[in-house]
């Protein structure tokens, strides 16, 4: 299988240029301070979750990609939303 390549910079960039808030966690966090583990095909983020917040994170994604796919827990199970960016 194929993976797209992850540019992280441009995500992060992306983030940045529309004033986001956010830290980086996961795997990518503790290689950036030098853990050895291997590299994964993914960055975590988490925002600061204020409503002025998650709107320029939804504007900076939309910069990024044509949907936005929201990940959230519902009565204990996952459940994925898309909505299509404007």
């Amino acid at each position: 299988m194929n993976r797209p390549e992850l540019n992280a910079e441009d995500i992060l960039a992306a983030m940045n240029r529309h004033g986001v808030e956010y830290v980086v966690i996961g795997a990518f966090a503790a290689i950036a301070q030098g853990a050895p583990i291997d590299a994964t095909y993914d960055i975590d983020v988490t925002p600061q979750r204020s409503p002025k917040n998650l709107t320029r994170l939804s504007q900076a994604l939309s910069d990024l990609v044509q949907c936005l796919v929201i990940n959230r827990t519902v009565r204990g199970g996952r459940r994925d939303l898309v909505r299509p960016s404007r």
